[in-house]
This record gives structure tokens, C-alpha cells and sequence, in this order.
């Protein structure tokens, strides 16, 4: 590896590394030791001119240093990573609703819908963890519009695992009508104000 930079300064790595021993996740453990903190957290990292993804990250865990010319890492301060995860997630629940509905549709045709199910379900988890996370670091007291979007959102995510280990044609009805009326709303309304509630919040 030729250039190695944090936050566009060059940073040498010690004499004693031989890189032709190490590998990626050694560097990111060194990146997470020394640039890692209570007031600086990673917003991005690219390989070779690339943004890489976690799940890139972790593909690319054993791959020796000397197969890679360029890394670039940036930081930020956890409040601006917690304003732009919320300004990420507005598009993104907006994804989760339209995949809502078609899984409802799918259903109602009797069609197999377990892996985009699966989908939906880890793209709620992340938008809950998000919001859980970003309202911690930004310090985000009670605020009645989200309060009630995550008690109904809760609420319908239990109503969902529920009725799924069912089966008969209410209960399909059911379930229909959730994924494709009730949690869309709950979605559109998380992106149309819950999410900018958020955003305007100042600490409290």
C-alpha cells in the first residue's frame, strides 16, 4: 500500500509494520485504536478510489495490504454522522414502504414472499437502531410525533411476527392489510414528519 490518509492527510504507518504481512482488518483495528473516539467516528473509508460498504469491509477483512494501493479513511463528529443517518433515512423508509406494499400484493396472490420479508424486516431493525442511536447522540428528549410512530410501529411489527406463525384466510387479511395499508402509513409518516421532528430537535 502506497498511500495511506485520514481525513486527506498522509499518515505513515510505523517502520515496524512489514505490509507485506498485513492485512486490511489489521489496519482497520489500527484506524479504530488511534482515530476512533468519543468526539471522531468514521463516516466513510475507500479502497482504490472506491467507498467501500461495511459488508465490504468485512469481505475484504483478510486481504493483504500489499495488494492495495490507496486507502482513505474520513471522520466526522458523531452529532453530523447522527444529522446525515437521519437525512439518509428519510429516502430509505420511503424504499421500505414501496417493498411493503408489493410484499402485500404478493401475498394476497398467494406468492412466496419469506425473502423479501426478511428484507423488510432487517430494513425496519436498521431504521429503528438508527433513530434509537441518533437520538441518543444527539441527546433528543421525548417528542410526542415519534413517540407515537414507534408505539405504532412496535406494535405492528408484533401484530406481523404474530400472525405469520398463522394461517387461514382472516388472518391472510389480515396480514395483507398491515403490509400493505398500516405499516406503509406509519412509514410515510416516519419520512413526511417523524423523521424531520428529529431533525430539528436540539438537545434537551
Amino acid at each position: 500500500m502506497n498511500h495511506f490518509s485520514v481525513n486527506g492527510n498522509e499518515v505513515t504507518l510505523p517502520e515496524s509494520s512489514d505490509q507485506s504481512q498485513m492485512v486490511f482488518e489489521q489496519l482497520m483495528n489500527r484506524i479504530q485504536k488511534e482515530f476512533v473516539n468519543d468526539l471522531s467516528l468514521i463516516s466513510s473509508i475507500s479502497v482504490d478510489g472506491k467507498q467501500i460498504s461495511i459488508d465490504e469491509e468485512t469481505a475484504m477483512a483478510k486481504r493483504p495490504l500489499s495488494e492495495i494501493e490507496r486507502v482513505e479513511v474520513l471522520t466526522a463528529h458523531p452529532r453530523e454522522l447522527a444529522q446525515e443517518t437521519l437525512q439518509t433515512l428519510i429516502p430509505y423508509v420511503s424504499q421500505l414502504k414501496q417493498l411493503s406494499e408489493a410484499i402485500g400484493e404478493r401475498l394476497w396472490s398467494g406468492e412466496d414472499i419469506q425473502s423479501e420479508f426478511k428484507s423488510l424486516i432487517e430494513g425496519l431493525e436498521v431504521v429503528a437502531d438508527s433513530i434509537a442511536s441518533a437520538k441518543h447522540i444527539l441527546r433528543i428528549g421525548q417528542n410526542p410525533t415519534t413517540e407515537i410512530l414507534e408505539k405504532d410501529l412496535a406494535s405492528l411489527l408484533k401484530d406481523l411476527f404474530e400472525t405469520m406463525q398463522t394461517s387461514g384466510e382472516e388472518t391472510l387479511a389480515f396480514k395483507v392489510e398491515i403490509l400493505r395499508r398500516h405499516l406503509p402509513m406509519n412509514l410515510e409518516d416516519w419520512a413526511a414528519s417523524g423523521i424531520p421532528a428529529l431533525i430539528r430537535s436540539r438537545d434537551s
